[in-house]
């Protein structure tokens, strides 16, 4: 998905947040990190909408994370 803007702030502890936009709307996001396992963990409420949670792994040669999402934690839906 590509994003109309996107904010992220890391906060010590591995806590990852920030808002943004994309083709469904204005969303913000918060969620978990661990660079040591690189796995992600990230909710994104759609402001008046739904949410949509990740998992996955980070990519820290190009920054990104690669993974699954759903709209129930820990059940995929891509």
């Amino acid at each position: 998905m590509l994003f109309t803007s996107l904010e992220v702030q890391l906060i010590p502890g591995g806590v990852i947040k920030g808002e943004g936009a994309d083709q469904v709307g204005a969303f913000t996001y918060e969620g978990q990190c661990s660079h040591t396992e690189n796995k992600c963990y990230i909710t994104k409420q759609y402001t008046g909408q739904h949410a949509v949670f990740y998992e996955g792994t980070i990519d820290t040669a190009n920054g990104t994370v690669h993974g699954t999402w759903g709209f129930q934690p820990g059940q995929p839906g891509g």
